[in-house]
């Protein structure tokens, strides 16, 4: 009788272990991912003049979610990259971001506002950029 109850909870135990690999293999995340994660995945997408990339942290909710991933209208308020965040100060779903354009003294002050993407079965909550703004004008919503 134990021999049967201790193979049954090896093949559960591997079936599990199993899973927990091939989650690991796809790149899924248990754990989700946070709002500064979302905004340091855009800068990067950004600095590499990657459209998908971009396109991939935006909300499609969003009005300009189609026409905002071209490189173009992130040239215009993104011109001197590559840039890396030095400061970043989130409430709610809310962030004030700082980043510095490498080669100048200048730091650029930008607002994140962020949907929150419901989990799934295997990944966590994520977030989306719904809207970003400077000095109170938005250029992306």
């Amino acid at each position: 009788m134990k021999k049967k109850t201790t193979i049954k909870t090896g093949l559960v135990l591997g079936w599990i272990v199993l899973l927990l690999a091939a989650v690991l293999l796809a790149g899924c995340s248990l754990s989700g991912e946070t709002i500064r994660d979302r905004i340091g995945k855009f800068i990067d997408a950004v600095n590499a003049g990657d459209e998908q990339g971009i396109k991939d942290c935006l909300d499609p909710t969003a009005n300009m979610y189609n026409t905002a991933s071209t490189t173009n209208l992130w040239n215009t308020y993104f011109p001197d990259r590559p840039y890396s965040i030095v400061s970043c100060v989130i409430s709610g779903n809310t962030a004030t971001v700082g980043f510095d354009p490498m080669g100048t003294s200048s730091t650029l002050s930008y607002v994140f506002e962020m949907t929150e993407n419901k989990p799934t079965f295997l990944g966590g909550t994520t977030y989306s950029i719904r809207r970003i703004s400077n000095n109170g004008t938005a250029f992306f919503y």
